[in-house]
């Protein structure tokens, strides 16, 4: 994760002046009732990137 994360600008964008509510509800009744595991497609997502950079 070091290799693709900028810590500082991670840090800046989570600090919210406001409340944050996350719910996938709003989400499901416009039709995306699909799902993935983000921390599971980030290798996936990665390799992806290093194969279109280096053929």
């Amino acid at each position: 994760m070091e290799e693709i994360t900028c810590f500082g600008a991670l840090t800046s964008r989570l600090k919210f002046e406001f409340q944050h509510v996350c719910s996938m509800n709003k989400s499901r009744e416009f039709g995306f009732h699909g799902y993935v595991n983000t921390l599971k497609s980030i290798p996936e997502w990665v390799h992806r990137l290093q194969m279109e950079i280096l053929p």
